[in-house]
């Protein structure tokens, strides 16, 4: 896989084999909310569900089903910290509009429909998973880790990290 790299070190091969991946561990902020996550439960998750009445929505239907859950548990961290991330940010994006408008004087009444996406789009911060942005479109500005497969001094292959595109800066 090529794409152009022109930023890439020269000493980098292009030969063999690479990645893109989402970039989901943050600098600044990851190792602290990957502590507080390794604290939890699924009964701490499932118990907040039902304090928020989500356990009966949609349709009397478990919004997150506890075998779901307990699945994902079960499998590591690294299965959390595949996807845990990205829903963080994107609540986390949603309150940070929701504050700006509140800043700006608006109601909760008035935080609706195209005034709180278009404050959404303008909402720029650094998360969990790094810098959070939106394109005119309100896709994410994702940033993205460019992965080489390398051998190890005992012949096993395993993918490194050798660049980050960062999509709200456009650069690597």
């Amino acid at each position: 896989l090529w794409m152009g790299l022109k930023d890439i070190n020269p000493s980098f091969s292009v030969g063999g084999l690479h990645a893109v991946v989402p970039h989901s561990r943050g600098d600044a902020l990851f190792d602290s909310f990957a502590e507080f996550w390794k604290q939890l439960t699924p009964a701490d998750i499932i118990s907040q569900q039902e304090s928020l009445g989500l356990d009966r929505w949609p349709a009397d239907a478990p919004f997150l089903p506890q075998d779901v859950l307990q699945s994902w548990f079960d499998r590591g961290p690294d299965m959390i910290f595949q996807f845990v991330p990205f829903l963080f940010d994107a609540g986390y994006a949603f309150l940070h509009a929701m504050n700006s408008l509140v800043l700006k004087g608006f109601s909760a009444e008035e935080m609706r429909g195209q005034l709180l996406l278009d404050e959404l789009y303008q909402t720029m911060f650094e998360g969990v998973t790094g810098k959070v942005g939106f394109d005119r479109n309100g896709d994410r500005l994702g940033d993205y880790d460019l992965l080489s497969m390398v051998t190890d001094s005992e012949g096993k292959g395993h993918f490194e990290k050798v660049a980050l595109f960062e999509a709200a800066t456009d650069s690597f």
